[in-house]
């Protein structure tokens, strides 16, 4: 996939078998890492999280002028933002928002 776009002295550096340590410590019996991503590649290894803005709420059926006039709310990383640690975490402000939704009927 990247052979077209990258030096092939970088592309020895992106070996597969590279990731294969990382791998193999993930799998080890003394591992406590469990549900995370990490990003590999080329001998460096970084741990990813996923972080989420506090977004924006829609009355259903919502359309995309609204998404557009609330962009900002959508997409703004502040100090309203979370690290989701579980799937009850991600589904949190849905959840806040049916009960809103249902709240005005």
């Amino acid at each position: 996939m990247t052979a077209t776009v990258m030096p092939e002295e970088v592309l020895k550096n992106l070996d597969p078998k590279f990731v294969v340590p990382l791998v193999g410590y993930l799998a080890h019996e003394s591992c406590k890492e469990n549900g995370s991503l990490f990003e590999v590649a080329g001998g460096f290894v970084a741990k990813l999280r996923w972080q989420r803005t506090h977004g924006a709420l829609f009355d259903l059926p919502f359309t995309p002028e609204e998404v557009a006039a609330k962009w900002d709310e959508v997409t703004r990383f502040d100090d309203k933002a979370i690290n989701p640690t579980s799937s009850a975490d991600a589904i949190m402000r849905v959840n806040e928002n049916i009960d809103r939704i249902a709240a005005k009927k």
